[in-house]
């Protein structure tokens, strides 16, 4: 199978990584750009130069966007709903309602769900059409796009445990999903500031303070994963249970996550 690219947009970065292999990936990082105010034909100009440095066409690509550049947030089915286009409406409604921005500047996706409170997410469409015009001009097949947050929750959800919150890492930024049940009841996003990389107890007094707004009661265990400071995965005997998802632990000297690269890699190009 021929090799497939990943891609990985941040704020300011844009990440390019080449794909070996299938059920066993090995991920080698090619390289890195700069991206500037996001427009389509920024990010259309810097991923097709970094593309051209390395001589990257005719591949399998998949695209992971920090969840800082997306809108990610839950939406209650009208109690009438009979087809997706009614929970589509009502999403469009609760977007307008979150962020006052018009649903039309934004493509909007769901895993649409008239009986249960389903996650929606949102991505520029100028960032979309950057995309697809740095993949036409490489002939690039786009395998997924997706928020950080739903591939690593797409990729991790059937290994919660109970009622553990979830959380992913990436590009500063902390998504939390949480959860009772078994189900996704909201959907929470914190900036990681510069102090809270050594402070294992950051962790805890952000997971009350949610559970505080939210009327919920603290988790006994979050399952973390991404780019997770490594003081976070200390357990202690008055804290939140913490579990790093990724099955190979991280070196004492490297931020956790950076060993997880290969399977969030490996989700991203499955079909």
């Amino acid at each position: 199978m021929p090799d497939s690219l990943l891609i990985e947009l941040t704020p300011d970065t844009i990440r390019l990584s080449r794909l070996e292999g299938w059920w066993r990936q090995r991920v080698t990082a090619l390289g890195e750009t700069a991206l500037g105010p996001l427009g389509q034909q920024g990010l259309a100009d810097a991923l097709g130069g970094l593309l051209d440095e390395h001589r990257c066409v005719r591949r399998r690509t998949a695209v992971v966007v920090s969840d800082t550049l997306a809108r990610l947030f839950m939406v209650e089915p009208p109690r009438n709903a009979a087809r997706p286009g009614d929970c589509k409406a009502a999403a469009e409604l609760r977007f307008h309602a979150l962020y006052g921005d018009n649903a039309a500047a934004w493509v909007l996706r769901a895993d649409w769900d008239a009986r249960h409170p389903f996650l929606a997410g949102a991505l520029p469409c100028e960032l979309l059409d950057g995309l697809r015009q740095a993949a036409s001009a490489h002939k690039l097949a786009l395998t997924r796009v997706q928020p950080h947050f739903v591939a690593q929750w797409n990729r991790w959800r059937r290994r919660l445990k109970g009622d553990a919150w979830f959380g992913s890492a990436h590009a500063g930024m902390l998504t939390l999903g949480l959860v009772a049940q078994g189900r996704l009841l909201e959907v929470r996003s914190l900036h990681i500031p510069a102090e809270a990389m050594h402070d294992a107890q950051w962790l805890d007094k952000q997971l009350a303070r949610v559970a505080l707004r939210s009327a919920l009661t603290a988790p006994p265990r979050i399952q973390l994963c991404g780019t997770i400071p490594m003081a976070w995965l200390e357990n202690s005997p008055d804290g939140v249970t913490r579990d790093w998802l990724d099955p190979v632990p991280p070196a004492a000297d490297t931020p956790a996550g950076e060993a997880a690269a290969g399977a969030l890699a490996r989700e991203g190009v499955r079909s």
